[in-house]
């Protein structure tokens, strides 16, 4: 059993976990809980049948992700404690009468009525500050800002659970035919250079469409690429100074997506696979001597190069013309030999960039093009497994199920922002779950006041 002191210790530790999450919240977006309110006309209630005014509405669901409370049926069991409900009700400053939470049903009446413009806005307002405070200016590609793109699934199941879910068939016009219903998003990350870091900064649903009276095979469902197409422009509206460099995969690897990153004035470095343009494939084996080499400062990767590779392909526009257009590449190439159970094994990237190389700069592209993973890692893994369920339908509603997605997203900004402060630049390795359970225990066992709010935390780098 551990002695008082050290219940004392480990409480204090708790405290100051807490206190500096409120702290970078009230840095980074200080209004954050009176946004919550939206403008006038946001709240889609009728004014004689509200009860729970929206900011505690929202600010409860906030506290859910941020305190990483798997369901909205444990999220109504942890909130019928006195002290976390009290807390909720001082942290939204809702001017109200009410005396404990809304419960997880109406919350979710609430949200499926609701626009996402209201997280939207909020996220973007937090980002814009998070980059004003040049906190990650180093982990800048040539002044440009990594921001990386790529798809995940949001649930799976075999119950169509709205009308605006994806669907894959399988086994088609036979007797063992299934359908299965998932949903899915088109997520961006801001991913700076050096840095554990992911941060979301657009998030575009893929969605259906009813198909009414189309057959299946003149019904085309949502897929990433047309997503891609919608997020690219409406981040290019949201951030229209922001210098961008995109980073995908090799789906994006194709001439019509790289032709309208341009169009829309960004960089891009695209991983690359040989059946994905097999034109580039073809070039690239025919004038292998033209391949230059180059250093990577360390001696892992063998890396090559080569500029200046003319990519002529069709475009359709939206009348179905088809007219040539031609874009300049440049390939990187790094490979490596590594040990995997005491076997040799060739590792191989390749990457497409409009950007020119030389020598010396050909290794600090392939570290930028290597950027990608965090998405996976730092971005869908961590939200599945490690500190979220992101793979949990909270909302069986479309629009609900956006609101709940973006809420996620937003309370994770201001968890990695507060590790990344706290943890990484301390060079301390972080544990998920004692640092969530920290978190929870304060919001059970400390009553907050204005006092808890505003006071600077110990050892807070600001």
């Amino acid at each position: 059993m551990a002695s008082r002191a050290k219940m004392r210790e480990m409480a204090e530790y708790n405290e100051q976990n807490f206190r500096e999450l409120l702290q970078v919240i009230r840095h980074y977006c200080p209004k954050l809980f009176d946004m919550f309110q939206g403008k006038p006309g946001e709240d889609p209630r009728h004014a004689s049948y509200i009860v729970y005014d929206l900011r505690l509405i929202l600010t409860t669901l906030f506290l859910k992700y941020l305190l990483s409370i798997e369901s909205m049926r444990e999220m109504t069991r942890f909130f019928l404690q006195g002290i976390p409900v009290k807390n909720a009700l001082f942290l939204s400053g809702a001017d109200t009468t009410a005396t404990e939470v809304p419960h997880a049903q109406t919350i979710n009446d609430t949200l499926k009525r609701m626009k996402t413009d209201i997280l939207e806005r909020i996220r973007k307002h937090t980002i814009i500050s998070v980059i004003r405070s040049k906190l990650f200016n180093e982990g800048r590609f040539r002044k440009k800002w990594l921001i990386a793109i790529d798809g995940t699934h949001l649930s799976h199941m075999h119950v169509k659970p709205n009308e605006e879910c994806l669907v894959a068939t399988h086994g088609k016009n036979t007797e063992h035919e299934i359908r299965d219903y998932y949903q899915a998003v088109l997520e961006a990350r801001l991913c700076p250079l050096g840095t554990s870091v992911a941060l979301s900064i657009g998030s575009e649903f893929m969605s259906n469409e009813p198909q009414g009276s189309r057959t299946d095979e003149d019904y085309k469902q949502d897929c990433e690429q047309k997503a891609f197409y919608r997020l690219v422009g409406r981040l290019r509206k949201e951030y229209p100074r922001l210098p961008m460099c995109f980073l995908g995969d090799s789906l994006y690897a194709q001439g019509p997506v790289m032709h309208f990153i341009l169009e829309n004035k960004c960089d891009f470095i695209l991983r690359y696979k040989d059946g994905s343009i097999p034109f580039i494939a073809n070039h690239i084996a025919a004038h292998q001597d033209q391949l230059k080499p180059a250093d990577d400062g360390q001696g892992f990767y063998n890396i090559r190069y080569m500029n200046g590779v003319k990519y002529v392909f069709e475009k359709t526009d939206q009348d179905g013309h088809k007219t040539k257009q031609c874009i300049e590449l440049n390939y990187l190439k790094a490979s490596s030999t590594v040990q995997t159970d005491g076997e040799s094994k060739e590792i191989e990237f390749q990457w497409l960039t409009n950007m020119n190389m030389n020598k010396h700069t050909a290794a600090y592209f392939a570290e930028a093009g290597r950027q990608r993973w965090k998405i996976e890692n730092q971005g869908f893994n961590r939200q599945k497994n490690w500190v979220d369920d992101m793979t949990h339908l909270c909302c069986w509603d479309a629009t609900g199920a956006r609101m709940h997605y973006l809420m996620m997203q937003l309370a994770d900004i201001f968890r990695m922002l507060l590790e990344y402060r706290r943890f990484t630049k301390r060079e301390i390795k972080i544990q998920y779950k004692p640092y969530l359970e920290s978190l929870r225990k304060t919001m059970c066992t400390i009553l907050f006041d204005q006092s808890f709010i505003t006071g600077k935390a110990e050892n807070c780098v600001y």
